[in-house]
């Protein structure tokens, strides 16, 4: 019998009524879990999915929104049990981190500042650069990668995936 092409399925998940199959694993540098899920709204360009927010999608039967957190109770990044899992905000999130760091009172201040100046103008930050979205999607179409888009509009892989899902989003909204 020829080998097939198709992965093989590990298990299947259920979010927001809908099922999605598990056909890969690995570990990413930092210690994270990743799953392949082919076709999930939030996988990268190879779809992967960080395993600790598709365990916290399966439990809510829902997909995460803009702005949700998945953080590790225990700060172990591969102990993706529901129990060791809590959803935040990212302002929330980001606070929790930060709380107890001995920072002077000048470092404190200059972080506020250019973050109060980059939220004022967003002109800093290469996620609010004023890009052609649609041509973007033009070029995806056409099947040009995300880096290689990158490259063409000086920006981040990730960064072109978060622009064209974003106004996707939007559009469908």
């Amino acid at each position: 019998m020829p080998p097939t092409l198709e992965k093989q399925v590990m298990y299947t998940l259920k979010i927001d009524n809908k099922y999605f199959n598990v056909t890969g694993r690995k570990f990413t540098n930092r210690g994270y879990v990743q799953l392949c899920v082919k076709n999930h709204p939030h996988g990268d360009i190879n779809g992967y999915v960080f395993e600790h927010r598709l365990m916290m999608e399966v439990e809510l039967n829902r997909f995460l929104k803009k702005g949700e957190v998945v953080h590790h109770i225990n700060e172990i990044k591969h102990d993706n049990r529901i129990e060791n899992l809590k959803l935040m905000r990212q302002g929330e999130h980001t606070a929790h981190h930060h709380i107890g760091m001995k920072r002077s009172i000048s470092t404190r201040s200059l972080l506020s500042k250019r973050r109060k100046e980059m939220d004022l103008t967003k002109e800093n930050h290469p996620q609010y650069k004023h890009v052609d979205v649609e041509k973007m999607i033009e070029l995806r179409e056409k099947g040009w990668s995300y880096p290689k888009i990158g490259r063409e509009f000086n920006l981040h892989r990730k960064t072109v995936s978060k622009k064209i899902r974003e106004y996707q989003e939007a559009k469908n909204d």
